[in-house]
């Protein structure tokens, strides 16, 4: 799992897709957060002398807006479809479990579920990366980030160092 703001994870995660679509590995996507740039994974493709579509074809990409399309979106996966990738990434898992009109115990219960499901996929050999974002600061539920925390194999959240190594190898790509 990384945790920290999505700006500074970014760089990560695109250059992780990267290397491993480049590897020929199919992956699982799910962008709950809303924040990636398709257009920059295919642009640091392209610089680095592979065709974008082919790269871009080998990610399964999925985007829920709620946390009842991401429950589903995880819950639903099928075992036909999770032994073709090679990890499965989640970006911005709490987002859309911060959104206060959907009372607590079904944000609790929806949250649960899905922890269970992927940490079922990790038990199968499945890698799972998880990004999460520091909840808005007029949240009540920033205790959320703690289930995610303790439901994680590790966790990381990278040093400004780290950060801006990675934005500053990226910087002619964008």
């Amino acid at each position: 799992m990384l945790f920290g703001p999505t700006p500074e994870l970014h760089p990560l995660v695109l250059q992780s897709l990267f290397l491993r679509a480049r590897h020929n590995e199919r992956l699982g996507l799910i962008i709950a957060d809303n924040h990636l740039n398709e257009y920059a994974l295919a642009r640091l493709a392209r610089v680095h002398g592979f065709n974008p579509a082919s790269l871009l074809a080998r990610i399964d990409f999925s985007r829920p807006f709620t946390c009842h399309q991401l429950h589903h979106c995880i819950i639903d996966l099928v075992p036909a479809k999770t032994p073709r990738w090679r990890a499965l990434y989640i970006l911005g898992l709490l987002d859309t479990f911060y959104d206060e009109d959907i009372h607590l115990p079904i944000v609790s219960r929806l949250l649960g579920d899905i922890l269970v499901r992927l940490r079922f996929f990790a038990s199968q050999g499945l890698p799972v990366l998880i990004t999460l974002a520091p909840p808005p600061s007029e949240t009540t539920r920033a205790e959320l980030i703690l289930r995610v925390i303790h439901a994680a194999d590790a966790y990381w959240q990278p040093s400004p160092e780290v950060i801006e190594h990675f934005i500053a190898q990226q910087i002619g790509f964008w």
